[in-house]
């Protein structure tokens, strides 16, 4: 009888371990996706006579947006710019901004929203940037829904 039972919990044991694994493999082939996805969209960026493209993802777990990918010289910097979306205007960081404003800009020079480090570290001052928002909405299954903004009113 003992048996039996530790033959049963060392087989649920087994299987939620396996469970985990399958789920390690989806995420981290997901990540390899979104990987190959991002590089293609930087390229074709770039393409259209850009020096460099970054993008960047809001963590809603954290209130965040960051870096996450770029190409050219923003390869130096994307992965250190990360703000908080924070709700008093005045103390939003230039990304923030334009994820609440959902307004693209076009901004040659300083801006005080700037991160002043990375802008002074990296001759910021030598780019026009374009700032704008992508906006995506996925559905519980992770699939993006392209016509998502018909169904608003």
């Amino acid at each position: 009888m003992v048996a039996k039972q530790r033959k049963s919990m060392e087989k649920t044991f087994e299987q939620r371990i396996s469970e985990a694994l399958r789920q390690v493999e989806r995420a981290t082939s997901n990540l390899f996706k979104l990987d190959n996805i991002l590089d293609e969209v930087c390229r074709n960026i770039q393409v259209q006579g850009f020096d460099y493209a970054n993008i960047s993802l809001i963590s809603p777990e954290q209130n965040t947006i960051e870096g996450v990918h770029a190409s050219g010289v923003a390869m130096k910097w994307t992965t250190l710019a990360k703000h908080y979306i924070e709700k008093d205007q005045a103390l939003r960081d230039i990304q923030a901004d334009i994820v609440q404003s959902l307004q693209t800009e076009i901004i040659s020079g300083w801006d005080k929203r700037f991160d002043r480090w990375i802008y002074r570290e990296y001759q910021h001052e030598n780019f026009v940037r374009v700032f704008t928002p992508i906006v995506l909405v996925q559905d519980d299954n992770g699939r993006v829904i392209k016509n998502w903004f018909e169904r608003c009113e």
